[in-house]
């Protein structure tokens, strides 16, 4: 899908207001000793208390003077209990907007410009966003977020049935016989909202779907309706617009950016998981050219053939309806306002989005800035942290930013350190993630009022001393990492038909949101191997890019056509999934033909995510592996498959670090970057890893070790490189020394020792030879 204009308008307007501002080298130096305020973190400060300009004046001060931030992302919270606590803590007076409260925002506003930092506007009071501090329930009660229900009837040969249809939009009334499968449309029989039906012979199940309102009182079940574009318009016009009114000769200088939060399906109830929309059916048909109507019953149990198909054709269309929804309604309403829109649904890390998010990359395809979270405890969703700046990689954003460190006091207090401030930050920008939104200060610092520990400020007697030193170190990384290209060789395709055809509502093995997925999924797992263990960065492919225009196939090469972020893949792996959309299969068999390598693993796809195409999946399988995917997997390894333009394939039953290593060695795939003797530390729950970036003609390569080891060894980089170290912790730059340059498969390389400190991070910036 083509951009939005309005998307391309606010992406030109940020590389000149905000600037990436080191695209020209000859600012690197000058930011680097000294990064400014738009690459330091920005943490939520949260509003708990009894506001008034002294005491709001005084905290902005030590924002930048005692602990060296770059601004604030003013969260405003109600008063409510704790995680686990009976306890009521404070929450924030005045009132949200009303006029004091926009008083007080006026006085922070003003004060923050004047000392030159950055605020961030949080759209909504609480969090999940789009309840306008509860006014959006009161004045549009019939745009809230709906829910599918579905209720039956058993009816045997020959019995009548005259039933009330229940309260919400009709979406279907089917009919199955529960032996044959054979369905019923029975719309035809509903008539001033009653069914009246007669059944054949068989043995029946009437089933009546209606989308409804949620009637729940929490506030994740009263938000705006996030799959429908008219209902938040409405919100918009009682938030955004209000708040617009109020500041908008701040936006574009001090207020730059905005942040939604939790904008997903997920409501600490099942309800969540049936999250629906009254117009679900004219989505439905204009994307598959299907009626949806006896395919209903497939979201809750099986229908025969066409499940699976029937399943990614509803969540692949709901999908759809929230990527074109809150995300991208508040991106537009974001560029017309010339600011940047940042948010995050829940489950961003999760195996299973479909009950969290939909679908997690297809959610970004239109916002500025791609946001994950960090929270709960250290290395939490940590094997899925590339999935979202992947999403910043396809879209071509050249900022992906995280909400970090958010609740891990809850669960374990005495986790939250000073080495913790940097292992999170590490772990989260070798793995895409270039601005950091710290989780975070609160107005009123007492324990007994911070409802959501850790506290990151100066108030802190743990933290708040390290603030300076960290917000620089952090600054100094995003100014270095943001924007310019991201450099891999291995694009990992997300699985995400597979995820989806398992998918089913209200299923008796589901038993934690988030995870109920397949049984042979192994698409974070190879995530976790391949950062960790086999030190080799990748960009997860969504379907719908492999089969698009940009996804170009050369000789032996697959190229992500973006205008920024070009990347170049010389192997393509194939995750465990029984499901693969075909547009995508074609083309990785065209890559293979054309001497590219793909690595399989774990189960091979033996059906379409389209309706009757699962023979050509299984065809295209069986000539390229020579394996009958409808059967059970080979349980061995064998040997590479090639073909006379040099294009290798191999499926590995159960992969790991060590088959996976010998993999890409066997196809001949060598690295952008080697460790010598592949150090594997884990002391501390931390990790060696890194990024490589490229832009303005110059290589930056992000070391960092997480872990509690000390780590010496020496790393080879691609390319003849006259490279120098930038020490981002004290923001030294020195020439590397004792450089060896061996020729490796006839390409130069070059050679050096690295010595990494425990939990410590270093830049390597290089220039190829020759190049000016």
């Amino acid at each position: 899908m083509r951009t939005s204009p309005f998307i391309l308008l606010a992406l030109t307007s940020f590389f000149c207001a905000s600037q990436i501002l080191a695209q020209d080298p000859s600012s690197w130096h000058s930011f680097f000793k000294n990064p400014p305020a738009i690459y330091r973190p920005t943490p939520f400060w949260h509003l708990n208390g009894k506001m008034d300009t002294a005491n709001l004046n005084r905290e902005l001060r030590d924002v930048k003077y005692a602990s060296g931030f770059g601004g604030v992302t003013i969260l405003p919270v109600t008063a409510q209990k704790g995680f686990g606590s009976p306890k009521t803590f404070p929450g924030m007076e005045p009132a949200y907007f009303s006029k004091e409260y926009f008083d007080l925002y006026a006085d922070i506003l003003s004060t923050a410009k004047s000392l030159g930092l950055q605020v961030i506007w949080y759209d909504d009071i609480d969090f999940p966003s789009g309840t306008a501090g509860g006014e959006f329930k009161k004045i549009y009660p019939q745009d809230r977020r709906k829910i599918l229900q579905k209720k039956d009837t058993l009816l045997g040969s020959g019995a009548g049935l005259s039933i009330p249809l229940p309260q919400g939009a009709l979406m279907a009334a089917v009919a199955m016989d529960q032996q044959t499968k054979a369905r019923i449309d029975l719309s035809p029989f509903v008539k001033d909202r009653r069914l009246d039906w007669t059944a054949p012979a068989g043995n029946w199940k009437v089933m009546l779907f209606t989308a409804s309102t949620v009637t729940g009182g929490s506030i994740n079940e009263n938000a705006v309706d996030y799959l429908d574009p008219a209902a938040i318009d409405k919100y918009f016009s009682i938030n955004q617009d209000i708040f617009a009114g109020h500041f908008s000769t701040y936006f574009g200088n001090t207020i730059r950016q905005t942040f939604f939060d939790d904008v997903g399906f997920y409501t600490g109830s099942k309800n969540g998981e049936k999250t629906w929309t009254n117009r679900f059916n004219e989505k439905f048909i204009a994307r598959t050219g299907k009626s949806p109507a006896l395919l209903y019953p497939a979201l809750w149990e099986d229908i025969g053939p066409e499940t699976e198909a029937a399943r990614i054709a509803f969540f692949d269309t709901r999908a759809e309806l929230i990527a074109e929804g809150y995300p991208r309604k508040a991106s537009e309403w974001d560029a017309r306002h010339g600011l940047m829109a940042s948010g995050h649904p829940p489950g961003n890390y999760e195996i299973q989005p479909v009950d969290m998010n939909a679908d997690i990359i297809k959610y970004y395809r239109h916002e500025h800035i791609p946001t994950m979270d960090l929270i709960f405890f250290y290395g939490h969703g940590r094997e899925g942290y590339k999935l979202v700046s992947s999403a910043a990689n396809l879209y071509d954003r050249p900022v992906a930013a995280a909400e970090i460190y958010g609740a891990i006091g809850w669960f374990n207090k005495n986790e939250m350190n000073r080495n913790l401030l940097y292992r999170g930050a590490m772990d989260v920008f070798t793995r895409g993630i270039n601005f950091l939104i710290p989780h975070g200060m609160w107005y009123n610092p007492d324990s007994a009022a911070v409802r959501i520990p850790p506290l990151i400020s100066a108030y802190s007697a743990d933290l708040g001393p390290e603030l300076p030193a960290y917000n620089a170190w952090a600054g100094r990384s995003c100014m270095l990492l943001q924007g310019g290209q991201t450099v891999v060789d291995i694009g990992l395709v997300y699985p995400i038909a597979s995820l989806e055809g398992w998918f089913y509502f209200d299923a008796k093995d589901n038993k934690s949101v988030g995870k109920f997925a397949p049984p042979a999924t192994d698409y974070l797992a190879l995530s976790d191997i391949l950062s960790n263990q086999v030190h080799r960065d990748f960009t997860f492919l969504h379907p719908e890019t492999i089969g698009g225009e940009k996804f170009a196939i050369g000789r032996g090469i697959a190229t992500l056509n973006n205008r920024a972020n070009k990347q170049n893949y010389r192997v393509l792996i194939l995750p465990a999934g029984k499901i693969i959309w075909l547009k995508a299969l074609e083309k990785l068999k065209i890559f293979y033909e054309q001497g590219g390598a793909i690595i399989a693993t774990t189960q091979l796809p033996s059906q379409s995510a389209e309706f009757g195409k699962n023979a050509a999946v299984a065809a295209i399988i069986k000539s390229m592996f020579g394996i009958d995917p409808s059967q059970p997997m080979p349980t061995d390894m064998a040997a590479p498959i090639r073909n006379a333009n040099g294009g290798r394939l191999l499926f590995i039953p159960k992969p790991d670090g060590e088959n996976l290593r010998q993999a890409f060695s066997d196809l001949g795939l060598g690295a952008d970057l080697v460790f010598d003797h592949n150090p594997q530390p884990n002391s501390g729950k931390g990790a060696l890893s890194y990024i490589h970036k490229r832009k303005a003609g110059r290589d930056i390569y992000l070391l960092a070790n997480s872990s509690d080891d000390d780590i010496h060894t020496y790393i080879t980089l691609r390319g003849k490189l006259r490279p120098e170290w930038w020490n981002p912790h004290d923001g030294s730059i020195s020439t590397v020394e004792d450089l060896s340059y061996p020729v490796i498969d006839k390409v130069a390389h070059t050679r050096f020792r690295m010595d990494l400190p425990a939990v410590h991070s270093l830049f390597v910036v290089a220039k190829q030879f020759g190049m000016h």
